[in-house]
């Protein structure tokens, strides 16, 4: 009989949670093969039931005609323990509006959702210290009286904001940064810098362990995977302000990364001579990963190794910076004459102190 009351309070809860407007959480840290929100024509329209997967049933968006809301506006606040408040507040004439939240970062998107009368919303997301957060806000008026009635929505209305969680170990990189007068060099050198910096400092490993997968993780023990390594060179380029991405597939991840107008593969794991990906014994960094064109990074590896959907992140199409693929290091002048892999260049951690914090 207790036991029976248990199965009615869950079948309860789990009916009022449907047919209220209260947000649900939907977290998928795996998600692959995701249309990012910035690469989507403007002028479509989005399902709200394409959000929400089994939880909103929303009617298709046939009947568009209820006001659009207008004025969006989103406010992020650091709370401890990890956390961020997203604040979403617009105007609008709708009886209700639908308002959904994504939280978009390396690897994944959490996503939270409200059906509301009111005309501001805040929600509460977990988030990873350092690496880049993009929270997307999609906004639809509601004709109807309820989320059930089969009334006119609006057209979608978007709108993000970018946010960086910034904790103990993001302010030591930004130590590092300030210390090795990195924030007044060029975008090409800061990439540099960090590139080698990480190649330097970190080793690969640590299979399995959570914090290998994890900036802090990583930061700390300075032996991580190939997520690690990755999600490094996303915090350091996000501490200088220089446009980056994290690319992945089911097996390994690494790094876009943006230089005068155009995109360029960067893979640090790959690039560390003391890492189990390379054979090599050289103390200086290897560069036939460092800002490579999508078709030499693919020819270099192989077919599975950097192998992703192309058509989820930016297209990095500039040969400028390929290389024959050497696997010496040294086989190649770069373009800005600095004789990136040949011996005339010497790299950061080779050529001055490379500071670091304890």
């Amino acid at each position: 009989m207790r036991r029976m009351s248990r199965v009615w309070i869950a079948i309860v809860f789990c009916l009022a949670l449907c047919f209220s407007g209260i947000g649900v959480l939907h977290s998928d840290s795996s998600a692959r093969g995701m249309i990012k929100p910035e690469q989507k024509s403007e002028s479509s329209t989005v399902q709200p039931s394409a959000f929400v997967p089994g939880v909103y049933n929303a009617p298709q968006l046939a009947k568009e005609g209820a006001p659009a809301p207008s004025n969006i506006k989103i406010k992020c606040k650091k709370k401890k323990g990890g956390k961020v408040k997203v604040t979403v507040s617009w105007s609008g004439s709708a009886a209700h509006h639908l308002i959904v939240v994504r939280d978009y970062y390396a690897g994944g998107y959490n996503e939270q959702w409200n059906y509301t009368s009111a005309h501001s919303k805040s929600f509460v997301y977990p988030v990873e210290e350092g690496i880049p957060h993009k929270f997307w806000v999609y906004l639809y008026g509601h004709a109807g009286s309820n989320r059930s009635d089969n009334s006119s929505y609006s057209k979608e209305i978007r709108k993000s904001k970018k946010f960086q969680y910034v904790g103990p170990q993001t302010l030591k990189v930004i130590q590092i940064l300030s210390e090795n007068g990195v924030y007044g060099m060029d975008t090409f050198n800061q990439i540099r810098f960090a590139h080698d910096w990480i190649v330097k400092n970190y080793s690969y490993g640590n299979v399995g362990t959570d914090s290998s997968y994890t900036f802090p993780g990583a930061f700390k023990s300075r032996t991580c995977v190939c997520e690690g390594y990755a999600k490094t060179f996303l915090t350091f380029m996000t501490c200088l302000g220089v446009p980056v991405d994290y690319v992945h597939n089911k097996k390994h991840g690494w790094n876009l990364v943006k230089l005068n107008g155009a995109w360029y593969h960067l893979d640090a794991t790959y690039d560390d001579p003391t890492g189990s990906l390379e054979s090599t014994t050289s103390k200086y960094p290897i560069y036939d990963y460092f800002l490579q064109s999508t078709s030499n990074l693919k020819q270099k590896s192989g077919a599975g190794a950097h192998a992703y959907a192309e058509n989820e992140w930016q297209k990095a199409t500039s040969t400028l910076y390929d290389n024959d693929g050497d696997k010496s290091g040294y086989s190649e002048d770069m373009p800005d004459g600095t004789g990136m892999c040949s011996s005339t260049f010497t790299p950061w951690m080779n050529g001055q102190p490379m500071a670091d914090v304890g």
